[in-house]
């Protein structure tokens, strides 16, 4: 049975994740680079975030939730949500239509539906194109920051990295350490930027939808 793949928010999240992943791998194979622009925009970055190197666990998670309301501000620029959402619902809408012909084994519907169900892949696509072009506008902004934070990071104290978790209660972990080539300051800066990005998505797309209804209503 002919199944429509449907483009949908957590998908993009997933690839833009990836790409995330491999430019912390390429500031990893270039600490030259990594170093060079991490002391130019230290100079802004330092006295906004760096909290005189005192609280590092602050220093990331306020640098990730600007990275993350940068990158998700972008991609509500380049994405239509509310055709995305009539998109999504119209191929739903088809492909219960098609499992509908298949029971009912009339193939003229069956090739009708999936004629509509083709032009909807295309449109789907697009809209994948779409949520995947912020990543061109931010990543500069992204190899920057995470260049910074490597850099900072490592530059303060060793004292003041220490960081309790319940599994190393009292004595804590130090962030800049990890597991193989991830700090563990990047592990904890991604389960807390994951989440919050469909939250600040969330916003965007409920923001979109009432200024929709609100042009609606006249």
């Amino acid at each position: 049975m002919a199944e429509q793949k449907q483009a949908n928010p957590a998908g993009s999240m997933t690839s833009l994740y990836f790409i995330f992943l491999m430019v912390i791998l390429m500031i990893f194979i270039f600490p030259d680079f990594r170093n060079t622009l991490a002391t130019g925009v230290g100079f802004v970055f330092t006295p906004l975030l760096g909290f005189g190197g005192k609280f590092p666990v602050l220093t990331m998670i306020f640098a990730g939730l600007l990275l993350t309301i940068i990158n998700m501000y972008a991609r509500h620029y380049f994405v239509n949500w509310y055709e995305v959402a009539r998109v999504q619902e119209k191929a739903r809408y088809i492909s219960r239509k098609i499992r509908d012909a298949y029971r009912n084994r009339d193939m003229g519907k069956i090739q009708k539906y999936q004629k509509v169900q083709s032009k909807l892949m295309m449109d789907q696509m697009k809209i994948s194109q779409d949520q995947m072009k912020p990543m061109v506008v931010t990543l500069i902004i992204v190899i920057a920051i995470f260049s910074w934070l490597y850099y900072f990071l490592d530059s303060i104290p060793s004292a003041l990295r220490v960081f309790a978790m319940p599994w190393t209660w009292p004595s804590g972990i130090d962030i800049t350490g990890g597991i193989s080539m991830f700090p563990y300051w990047l592990i904890l800066y991604t389960f807390f930027t994951f989440p919050l990005g469909y939250f600040i998505t969330y916003l965007f797309k409920l923001y979109e939808f009432r200024k929709r209804l609100q042009e609606i209503k006249g």
